[in-house]
């Protein structure tokens, strides 16, 4: 049950993940909980709670993939398009179609992630039992698996066909306005669009509601202020012919500029704020044994990249003198990421960066020792990993279940869901390519961009004037949250809002207000939005996977 669950939605995570950049694996607690629940009681009429947890544990673990290869895969290809693969020193087995090499390095990467889960093991009694923090996504997922029981048959198909018919409209029959030519005699620089994309919508539903509207407010302030900024700093020359996402594509180099300022900022925030979480995690490792051995394990499968990186980069002795320091980072970053899960529900990358920042402080050059060594630039990412079991976790908390298990068939879904979700990734590249606006990538051209200048070595070829204005996007940000208390928004979900076009943040903050609503009205009409949202997801994955055949088979 949990791998066809798994095996559906990791088609359509593989899809969305490419068209937001959000990590919409991480909502598949929620919707993997309506549809095991659904599956299990049309297929199986007697089952229990154990039956279903673990079977979502199976399904999360075979869907959480899509990050690790589709995903990665993609923005490979896409890198490799755009930039000389040769200069960057970017391996062929990161890229392309499927090959053995390329298939044994995404498979490692994958094992070497899962060890991000053993060490959320060891750090889970005390992050739920002691610290006794909330991690909404798994609180979200043992309450729509709860409610299950009271969706009514009709609205179920009808959810399932609402999502179905709408998602292939838009395929058919594309349906936008752009008015960037407008706004150009007004405010140069300018950018604003609409357009109808229900897969978007129906995954901004399911987010929190401050992850839904930080997205949103990330993308409006980028093409209504900061593009207009950067026209009048002379860093963006806007033609009155240019649309939405040619103004998107002509700011990609500033706005990964403002990546960086706002990353740093935002980590070194994160690493200060909760300095004291460190002490009290390790202090509870020193005094369980069985959790020690979790933890050490765990260390030892995310350390395991170090050796490759060693062996294939020129400088092998810097490598090694580096290792100590960046396996204390893995770790620190590993338990604070678990922490911002637990508080906010989503898995935040903003310290990640961290990383990405001491190996080029160290001199490391060349793509490769990023891609095996760097969890924001790189494929094995143990910290997103360890942070979405948590939820998982939690979830098994509430059913009565030891983590171990739960964590044990999580791990299981991942080494089995991974040569899947690369097939998946491998399927959307051969169907739409890099430059389809079917598959829309643009989202990831300030990524690549900061990319290139990392792996280059050539950081200084970026604009420097963004970088200060995204350190103080991100100081009023924070500013505003610890002043006001206003806790609700996510600092990350503002940092992907950067990147998406203001078509697509409006459909994360008409979500946002849908929620809302919701909420007012009270918690049974709030659930019910999650569930049917999780239904008609289903449909319109079902809607995507068609169109997809359709296209390979060239209709």
């Amino acid at each position: 049950m949990g791998g066809s669950i798994g095996a559906l939605l990791g088609f359509f995570n593989s899809y969305g993940y490419a068209i937001s950049g959000y990590t919409t694996s991480e909502l598949t607690p929620i919707v993997a909980g309506v549809l095991t629940y659904l599956l299990y009681r049309v297929a199986i009429r007697r089952y229990s709670i154990y039956d279903l947890v673990t079977s979502l544990a199976f399904a999360v673990g075979i869907d959480i993939t899509t990050t690790l290869t589709s995903g990665m895969l993609i923005t490979y290809t896409l890198l490799a398009e755009r930039a000389d693969p040769l200069t960057l020193g970017l391996a062929t087995w990161t890229y392309g179609s499927l090959r053995p090499e390329l298939v044994a390095f995404y498979l490692f990467a994958c094992a070497v992630s899962a060890g991000g889960i053993l060490i959320a093991l060891a750090l889970s009694d005390h992050f739920i039992e002691e610290e006794r923090l909330v991690f909404p996504i798994g609180g979200a997922s043992w309450r729509v698996i709860s409610t299950s029981g009271s969706l009514k048959g009709v609205y179920v198909v009808l959810a399932l066909a609402l999502g179905l018919i709408a998602q292939l409209f838009a395929f058919f029959r594309e349906t936008s306005i752009d008015l960037a030519p407008t706004l150009y005699l007004l405010v140069p620089g300018a950018a604003f669009c609409l357009s109808i994309s229900p897969a978007i919508f129906l995954l901004a539903l399911l987010l929190p509601i401050g992850s839904s509207l930080g997205v949103g407010l990330g993308s409006l302030l980028t093409f209504l202020l900061i593009t207009p900024a950067l026209t009048y700093l002379g860093l963006l020359v806007p033609l009155p012919t240019m649309s939405s996402y040619d103004i998107a594509t002509s700011a990609s180099s500033s706005i990964a500029s403002i990546l960086i300022g706002y990353l740093v900022l935002v980590a070194t925030y994160y690493l200060v704020k909760y300095r004291k979480v460190f002490t009290r995690s390790f202090s509870f490792l020193k005094e369980i044994k069985e959790y020690r051995r979790s933890f050490i394990l765990g260390v030892a499968l995310v350390s395991l990249p170090i050796v490759p990186t060693a062996m294939v980069y020129e400088d092998p002795a810097r490598v090694m003198l580096l290792a100590p320091a960046l396996l204390v980072l893995y770790v620190i970053i590993t338990v604070l990421t678990c922490r911002v899960v637990g508080e906010v529900g989503i898995v935040s990358q903003s310290t990640l960066p961290a990383v990405t920042g001491l190996l080029f402080a160290s001199g490391i050059r060349g793509a490769t020792p990023y891609v095996l060594l760097d969890p924001y630039t790189g494929t094995p990412m143990p910290q997103f990993v360890a942070a979405s079991f948590m939820n998982v976790a939690k979830l098994s908390r509430y059913a009565g279940m030891k983590p171990s298990f739960t964590g044990a068939a999580m791990m299981l879904g991942i080494l089995l869901g991974a040569p899947l979700t690369l097939l998946y990734g491998n399927l959307l590249l051969s169907a739409y390519g890099t430059s389809s606006p079917k598959l829309p990538l643009i989202r990831w051209l300030p990524v690549i961009t900061w990319m290139r200048a990392i792996f280059s070595g050539n950081i200084l070829a970026l604009p420097i004037e963004p970088i200060a204005i995204g350190s103080l996007l991100a100081l009023a940000l924070l500013a505003l949250v610890e002043l006001t208390g206003f806790r609700g928004l996510s600092v990350y979900a503002v940092l992907v809002g950067f990147t998406v076009t203001p078509d697509i943040g409006l459909l994360f903050i008409l979500a946002a207000l849908i929620k809302y609503l919701a909420l007012r009205v009270g918690p049974d009409v709030y659930e019910s939005v999650v569930a049917y949202s999780s239904i008609a997801l289903a449909g319109s994955t079902v809607a995507v996977v068609l169109y997809t055949l359709l296209e390979l088979l060239g209709v």
